[in-house]
C-alpha cells in the first residue's frame, strides 16, 4: 500500500486512485506541521470540537483553531486551512482506532 502522500495527485491535494476506506471528493490528507496541501498556505489549524467557552472562541478570534462545532463525529476533520477553507485529516481513516462492540453471539459460552 502506498504512503498517504504518496496517495495524493501531485499538486492537487485530492486522492488518487481506489483507496481502502471511503472519502469524499473534499478529503485531503495532512501531516501536521506541513502548508496546506490545496492551496500551499501555513495558516492550517487544528479543529476544536464541543462547546467551546471563553478561552477556545478567543483563540479562534485570533485564528488559532477552528471551530468544528458541538457535534463530535468520529470522522470529522482534524485541521482545516484558514486561506481556501479546505477541511483536512491527518489520517485516512480515524474509525480504525474504534473496538467494535461485541454482539450477543461473540459472548456466548
Amino acid at each position: 500500500m502506498a504512503e498517504p502522500d504518496e496517495m495524493l495527485e501531485a499538486g492537487s491535494g485530492t486522492p488518487a486512485g481506489d483507496l481502502p476506506w471511503p472519502t469524499g471528493e473534499d478529503r485531503v490528507l495532512y501531516s501536521p506541521g506541513d502548508p496546506c496541501p490545496r492551496c500551499g498556505s501555513d495558516r492550517v489549524v487544528e479543529v476544536v470540537y464541543g462547546m467551546p467557552g471563553p478561552d477556545v472562541a478567543e483563540a479562534s478570534r485570533r485564528g488559532e483553531v477552528a471551530l468544528g462545532g458541538c457535534c463530535i463525529g468520529f470522522d470529522d476533520p482534524t485541521h482545516r486551512c484558514l486561506d481556501c477553507e479546505a477541511d483536512l485529516w491527518d489520517r485516512p481513516d480515524r474509525m480504525a482506532d474504534i473496538t467494535p462492540t461485541p454482539s450477543a453471539e461473540d459472548l456466548r459460552p
